[in-house]
This record gives structure tokens, C-alpha cells and sequence, in this order.
């Protein structure tokens, strides 16, 4: 009787030489799976036991792994979208800030302007970059600066203080 030992060191049931070879063929065990022989109190490599030799299941050829990992995975994203609208964002939020001075009114234009586009950036980042947490953590996070930029930005110019 023969006992298979596993990878985490325990031992399987006992089993013959028989279930061992249609393990083998059926590529459950390889020639280096450790195999324990009880009645001599041994462990051995699969391979080098002479029953076993030559039943072994053929690995898999090498071109259909590669062919499933290259249809299987896709290149990570690279975040660019995401930083961008983030810096941006940020941009927009100064020119807002300022904006919100006396005689710099005209700062709100350009809140209005480039926040309409960093809002385009941040939602492609959110659609293309989006299963990333970082990034769309990054794009999220810029929508909202963004949108409260345009916010009291827009309120600015209804407002439309002029130069004190």
C-alpha cells in the first residue's frame, strides 16, 4: 500500500499500485509527487518508482498556456487619464479660489472652461480606468473637486461682484 503525501505534508488515504498508475495517467500526480511506501516506511519520488515510470500524463504543451494567458489577461491600466483629471481638478479649484476675489471675476471663465473638460477626463477615467481602486479612487475624487469648483465658480458670475 502506498500513500500519496501532499503538498502540505499530510498524508492521503492508502491506496495500490493500481490507483496509483491511473492517478499518474490521469495526471493527479506527477513523477515528483512524493509517495510514502508503507510496508517499507519510505518515501520516494513518483518518478522513480519503477511501476510508475512512463505513465505519467504529458504536461500541457507550452503555446496553449501562453495562447489562454494572452486572451485571459489584459494589460493593466496605466492611470494617466485618472492623474490627469486629478492634477487637473486641482487647477480648476485654484482658478476658483481666485476667482473668488474682488476684481479677479474673470478667473470663473476659466473654471467654467477647463472644469467641463476635466469632468470629460475624469468620467473616461472612470469608464476605462475604473476597475483599478487607486484610479478610480483618483477620478472620483477629482469629479468632485471639480464639480464644487464649478459650483462656486458659476454662482461667482451670476453673482458678478466687479472690482471694489
Amino acid at each position: 500500500m502506498y500513500q500519496v503525501i501532499n503538498a502540505d505534508g499530510s498524508q492521503g488515504d492508502s491506496v495500490s499500485m493500481d490507483v496509483l498508475v491511473a492517478w499518474a495517467q490521469a495526471g493527479r500526480i506527477n513523477s515528483a509527487t512524493i509517495i510514502l511506501d508503507a510496508v517499507q516506511g519510505t518515501s520516494i519520488a513518483a518518478g522513480s518508482i519503477p511501476d510508475l515510470m512512463g505513465k505519467f500524463a504529458p504536461p500541457p504543451p507550452m503555446h496553449a498556456v501562453q495562447h489562454h494567458v494572452v486572451h485571459d489577461s489584459a494589460p493593466p491600466p496605466s492611470g494617466t487619464l485618472a492623474r490627469t483629471g486629478m492634477t487637473l481638478s486641482i487647477v480648476v479649484a485654484c482658478f476658483a479660489v481666485v476667482g473668488l476675489l474682488p476684481c479677479l471675476g474673470w478667473m470663473n471663465w476659466f473654471t467654467l472652461i477647463f472644469g467641463g473638460i476635466t469632468n470629460i477626463l475624469c468620467w473616461a477615467a472612470l469608464l476605462t480606468e475604473g476597475k483599478v481602486e487607486a484610479y478610480r479612487n483618483k477620478a472620483i475624487v477629482g469629479l468632485v473637486i471639480t464639480f464644487l469648483a464649478i459650483f462656486f465658480g458659476g454662482i461667482r458670475l451670476v453673482l458678478g461682484a466687479g472690482c471694489v
